[in-house]
């Protein structure tokens, strides 16, 4: 584990002790995902914490197809009817990838998917970084709308 903590950051394998859970959305054989137990901040984390696969039910080659989908101009609808997802979920795995592209060109370049050559990959980082600075833009909008409603009218003159 060369990331560390989530909570506290703390960086060494001796402030850790690995676990092995099982997996509540596995295969139903078993499968187990390894959990790490951090001595400091007294807190669980487990091995996708800090990446877009953290708390997702799809799996790691269902986010890529929906990244590689989306990429090649699907809409999140279609997306959804070929993973059997809903449509929200899609906008949040997109979002999630958005927010980490690094880890899906990554992964993206292990698996070596067919039609996604290394210039599809780089086309890809840049259209997830795209992504997530609209969504970053977006919520500044939305934070200045909330502070311009919050702002008290003036007391009547009478």
């Amino acid at each position: 584990m060369s990331t560390g903590c989530p909570q506290c950051h703390a960086t060494t394998d001796a402030e850790w002790i690995e676990l092995q859970r099982r997996s509540k959305n596995g295969d139903g054989n078993g499968a187990t995902t390894k959990q790490w137990w951090c001595r400091r901040c007294e807190r669980s984390f487990g091995e996708t914490a800090g990446t877009p696969y953290y708390r997702s039910r799809v799996s790691r080659d269902g986010i890529l197809r929906a990244v590689c989908l989306w990429y090649f101009g699907e809409t999140t609808r279609t997306i959804a009817q070929a993973l059997g997802v809903n449509k929200d979920t899609v906008t949040r795995l997109l979002d999630q990838a958005a927010a980490h592209p690094d880890d899906i060109v990554e992964d993206l370049r292990a698996k070596q998917r067919p039609g996604v050559d290394e210039q599809v990959v780089d086309a890809i980082r840049e259209q997830l970084q795209a992504r997530n600075r609209a969504k970053d833009l977006r919520r500044h909008r939305v934070k200045l709308r909330r502070r311009r409603v919050r702002t008290p009218a003036p007391a009547p003159v009478t």
